[in-house]
């Protein structure tokens, strides 16, 4: 999501404002999703309680803050480490959203489950205000770097984009950078005159296609575990939903097929960039 307008991009981190707007975009959707599994469950009328009501907005919330989180880490933090912050910033909002999801299920109310559909052009509503009323950041200009910069801070903006890619490890990163130094050096040149800008010189690096999709295999199996361990306690606990539990076996099936089709895309991918590496240069 832009500064201005509504896609994601590399050069637009999440902001507070986005952020926002992103939570009451999620809650629109969500309340839509809410209002099927009701009918599905409980046909038109429900007793839905308080906790049931704010759902919607509290899972937008929460899938806003973690993103941010994840925009945030990825710039600033190995991929191993931004995994583990990533990882535990979504348990605490897990435990907040249970803990209140708690507090607010004494009283229930029947309702229509079309009830959910009023978020919809509310959470709409609110996210078009965040977007008209909240200034949007001016947009950074990108630095030049000449002779006289400090050596190290094209090196640190270089390692921050190159970690947005999602595709380079910290190891090659490390030695893309050494390799960007090694060349200026040879050149007798500073390094930003030699590579440039250095956010538009990690971006114009060919893209590590075997790293992406082993990272992609990675998360997919992160959320096959999580899959299994609700599943596991779905089916340990007294009170058992049939459609409940149907709905987390698809959940479940959907994230191990999802969890295949990255593994033979990574293999494919490795075995493509051991052939290019051992192809021979003409």
């Amino acid at each position: 999501m832009n500064h201005n307008g509504w896609a994601f991009g590399d050069d637009a981190p999440m902001t507070a404002r986005l952020t926002t707007a992103f939570a009451f975009t999620a809650a629109a959707g969500l309340s839509i999703l809410f209002t099927i599994v009701w009918l599905l469950s409980d046909g038109l009328s429900a007793d839905i309680s308080l906790g049931g009501l704010i759902a919607p907005l509290m899972l937008g919330v929460f899938i806003a803050v973690a993103g941010a989180v994840y925009d945030v880490t990825l710039r600033r933090l190995p991929f191993a480490w931004m995994c583990v912050v990533v990882a535990v910033s979504v348990l605490a909002l897990a435990l907040v959203g249970a803990a209140i999801f708690e507090l607010t299920t004494d009283q229930r109310y029947s309702l229509s489950s079309f009830v959910f559909l009023i978020g919809v052009p509310v959470y709409g509503a609110l996210a078009w205000a965040v977007f008209a009323l909240w200034p949007a950041p001016k947009k950074q200009e990108p630095r030049l770097f000449g002779p006289g910069e400090d050596r190290g801070d094209w090196r640190e903006e270089f390692i921050r984009a190159a970690r947005v890619r999602g595709d380079l490890t910290d190891k090659r990163i490390e030695a893309l950078a050494d390799d960007a130094y090694a060349r200026a050096e040879a050149a007798h040149r500073s390094v930003g005159e030699e590579c440039g800008d250095p956010v538009r010189y990690a971006r114009s690096l060919p893209k590590d296609r075997a790293t992406a999709a082993k990272r992609k295999l990675y998360f997919q199996l992160a959320l096959v575990v999580l899959a299994g361990i609700v599943l596991t306690l779905n089916l340990g606990g007294e009170a058992k939903s049939a459609f409940g539990t149907g709905a987390l076996i698809l959940w479940l099936a959907i994230f191990v097929v999802g969890s295949l089709s990255s593994f033979f895309l990574w293999r494919k991918a490795k075995r493509e960039q051991e052939g290019e590496a051992e192809r021979p240069v003409d």
